[in-house]
């Protein structure tokens, strides 16, 4: 008697509050961080985002580009969020530099004065390369 197996996608069985929130890659020996969706608005997803944020700061202990790129919404929490990490990462001795945001997110961080606080850059390459002026 033979028995059948069912070969089902892991991520069928990873509830959504389990998926990976942010996904990173290194360029140019830069740590560069994306969140996994469109919209940043909810309270658990910004605990998760912030966890995953934090064990980064603590891994790495230097310097991070956010690239907004594929984020659409961004609510109060995840603007809270974003200038938490930036404070932790920055008491780590690292730095934050953001890029690539849509214009109604740049409109909301103009319009708070964070863009007078935090280093944005409208492009990656020009985010890539205020790392790069600074190393000697």
């Amino acid at each position: 008697m033979s028995s059948q197996v069912e070969v089902v996608s892991a991520e069928r069985h990873v509830p959504p509050d389990a998926a990976p929130v942010i996904s990173t890659e290194i360029e140019n020996g830069v740590l560069i961080v994306r969140f996994n969706t469109p919209e940043v608005k909810d309270i658990g997803y910004a605990r998760r985002v912030s966890s995953d944020l934090k064990k980064l700061a603590i891994a790495i202990g230097g310097n991070m580009l956010l690239s907004l790129d594929n984020v659409e919404f961004l609510s109060s929490v995840g603007v809270a969020t974003i200038v938490s990490f930036n404070r932790v990462l920055r008491t780590a001795g690292g730095r934050l530099v953001i890029c690539r945001m849509r214009p109604v997110i740049r409109g909301l961080f103009s319009a708070s004065g964070l863009d007078e606080v935090m280093e944005i850059y409208d492009t990656k390459a020009a985010a890539l390369w205020a790392f790069r002026s600074t190393v000697s």
